[in-house]
Order: structure tokens, then C-alpha cells, then sequence
């Protein structure tokens, strides 16, 4: 081994047997987990997950978001995925999810997803995964502007 590298190993019981494998033969969204898990272990406040779905098994997404919810740090996960916003509750979706775009000078803003008002009609009905994937996000934008000049008080919608 070179130095300064580190081997990783796995060990594995099952039915009181013990196999013990290294981790450049584990699958990598195996490791991954590992690893949000071994960060989620430490004293910090902050842990940055980007695409956290990547790589990992869909059946186990559920027990990751769940303990990401849980953690006492903050967390702040990206996604593409509606099946990622599935699994949080609506009212943690709605307090957390937020959704970048460009605006119309091409800044980039941050918005609450479902302060917007026909995101939170469709949170009423659907779950947060299934509300954003019925978005046209290329008709997102207006949506957003509209929001804004209405609380702003400058238009009615």
C-alpha cells in the first residue's frame, strides 16, 4: 500500500459467519452510505449532500431520508428527484424544499417551492415528489413572478 493511503474493509456477520471484503469490491452506493452515515456520527453542523440519491439503491432512499430528516445537524441535500421529495412529510417539505432559478436579469434566486401558490394547492393533493414532477418548470418562472408581485403588492394575480 502506498503511503498514505487508507484500506477500508468490510466486515459482514450472517448467521455467525464473518466475511470480510475490501471496499473497492463493495458497490459504490454501498459506500456511500457509509459514508453520509460516518459524517451524520461526527461533531459538526453542517453537512452539504449533493445528489444524494446517486448511487444508492432506491428501497433504501426512504431509511436515508428519514435519518437525514432526524439528524441533529442541518443538512442540506440537492436533488433532481421527485422519489427523493417523496419521502419527507409535507409540512418538512414545505418549511424545507427549496428551488433555485435564474430570474428574468439571469440571478440566481431561491425561492421556497411550495410558498409558491399552485405548488402548495398541489402539496393539498399530491405528495412533494409527485407536485413537483406535475411542474412545467419552464412555466415556473411566471408562477414565481406572479408570487412576487402580489406580495409585493405591485399586481394583482
Amino acid at each position: 500500500m502506498q503511503s498514505g493511503w487508507k484500506k477500508l474493509t468490510i466486515q459482514e456477520t450472517f448467521q455467525n459467519i464473518s466475511v470480510k471484503t475490501e471496499a473497492r469490491h463493495v458497490a459504490d452506493g454501498f459506500l456511500r452510505m457509509l459514508a453520509v452515515f460516518a459524517q451524520l456520527s461526527k461533531t459538526q453542523n453542517f453537512l452539504l449532500l449533493d445528489e444524494i440519491e446517486n448511487g444508492i439503491n432506491p428501497e433504501l432512499i426512504e431509511f436515508l431520508m428519514d435519518s437525514l430528516v432526524e439528524a441533529p445537524l442541518q443538512v442540506l441535500v440537492t436533488t433532481h428527484s421527485p422519489m427523493v421529495l417523496n419521502y419527507l412529510e409535507d409540512d418538512i417539505a414545505a418549511q424545507g424544499v427549496v428551488y433555485l432559478y435564474k430570474d428574468e436579469d439571469g440571478k440566481t434566486q431561491a425561492i421556497r417551492f411550495f410558498d409558491i401558490p399552485s405548488m402548495r394547492e398541489k402539496l393539498t393533493v399530491m405528495g412533494p415528489g409527485e407536485a413537483y414532477e406535475d411542474t412545467l418548470l419552464t412555466e415556473l418562472l411566471n408562477k414565481i413572478s406572479e408570487f412576487k408581485k402580489t406580495k409585493s403588492g405591485h399586481g394583482s394575480v
